[in-house]
């Protein structure tokens, strides 16, 4: 495969899609594949972290507009209508950036495209067919197995994602459905796999420290955690959250930080964490699991795809979740969590991520 050409296209909200992209890149290089062209869609509400954009050539990375979700007041939940109200508005521009997105791309003279469920790519495609192999990749496209399950409610969310994860894959021959647990399928575009995971998590050692990790993927959860900790001033919690406003190591009194989003730092305090808190994201669930470390999940109000992604992990008894960022109650729960079969089946499925997508690679660029 020495001299094969991919492109990335790379739906660019919170850390999990980024993170895929990344640990795709390593296993394409190590085949002798190389990434020549990485195109993210983004908002102008959240900025890509600076550990993404150094790990591409400045030629190779380019962004574009994408339809992305719209923050309450508190910077906390998200707002359905609001989000669903933008994307009608701004729909002329949403699609002149898929008619683009389908041009570069068809320039890069690339061998295939691997999609991280930028639905803007499926519109493109959907509209603008080619021969070009692509593939899909997300934990979503397990919502398009028969049988799987998904939180009933709300049914206006469930309908909205099943649409969205529809139309990401437009134009895809293969659907890389990421997985914390085997599921067998018979046939069809959905191959399920195992999590992403990138070498620096391969190579972690993990040890039990006395820490708590935290991952916010909306800063307004930080109020929570400084009041909780108000009673509790004695527990050391490593925050990471996006608020570049404030220093990296914020400490707001003893005992409590807040980072910057940072690949590095993130894993090295997961690896010796006594637990992760976190917004309920695939990755960050994915890589504690690998890691052995419980997971308390919360998702992000009025945000379907992370309620069930913590329901989804409950099957690979991951953690515990609640609905509401709770600190008292979380640390609660996982007092009283004790993993079981289950929990150590998935962290060996977890460990075959490397196999896997060896052999998917081969067969999509070979």
């Amino acid at each position: 495969m020495e001299g094969r050409r991919v492109a990335f296209v790379v739906q660019g909200e919170g850390r999990g899609h980024l993170s895929q992209a990344l640990a795709m890149r390593e296993m394409l290089e190590c085949q002798g594949v190389m990434v020549s062209m990485v195109l993210v869609g983004r908002s102008s509400q959240r900025g890509l972290p600076s550990y993404f954009v150094q790990a591409f050539h400045a030629s190779t990375l380019l962004e574009f507009q994408s339809p992305n979700f719209v923050k309450d007041s508190k910077d906390q939940g998200i707002r359905l209508g609001a989000s669903l109200w933008n994307g009608l508005v701004n729909l002329p521009t949403y699609l002149r950036e898929a008619h683009k997105l389908r041009k570069r791309l068809a320039r890069a003279q690339v061998h295939a495209v691997i999609n991280f469920y930028e639905p803007l790519l499926g519109l493109s495609l959907g509209l603008f067919p080619w021969r070009i192999p692509t593939v899909s990749v997300a934990h979503q496209y397990m919502s398009l197995l028969p049988g799987f399950d998904m939180p009933p409610k709300p049914v206006v969310d469930k309908i909205g994602l099943k649409l969205l994860t529809k139309m990401s894959q437009w134009g895809s021959r293969e659907l890389w459905a990421l997985s914390l647990y085997p599921v067998e399928t018979h046939g069809g575009k959905v191959v399920v796999t195992p999590p992403l995971l990138r070498n620096a998590v391969r190579q972690m050692v993990p040890s039990h420290g006395e820490h708590y990790l935290v991952y916010l993927l909306n800063s307004g959860y930080a109020q929570e955690v400084e009041a909780w900790h108000l009673g509790h001033p004695e527990t050391v919690i490593h925050c990471y959250w996006d608020r570049t406003d404030l220093p990296d190591g914020y400490a707001p009194r003893p005992n409590l930080y807040f980072h910057h989003l940072d690949q590095e730092g993130f894993l090295r305090h997961m690896a010796s964490c006594k637990a992760l808190v976190t917004t309920a994201g695939f990755e960050s669930v994915s890589e504690a699991v690998y890691l052995g470390k419980p997971v308390a999940m919360v998702p992000v109000k009025g945000h379907y795809e992370q309620k069930l992604n913590s329901f989804d992990a409950l099957k690979a008894q991951a953690g515990v979740r609640c609905d509401t960022f709770d600190i008292e109650v979380l640390m609660a729960l996982l007092a009283g969590y004790a993993p079981g079969a289950e929990s150590a089946s998935s962290r060996a499925w977890v460990g075959r991520s490397g196999e896997v997508f060896g052999g998917l690679v081969q067969k999509l660029c070979g």
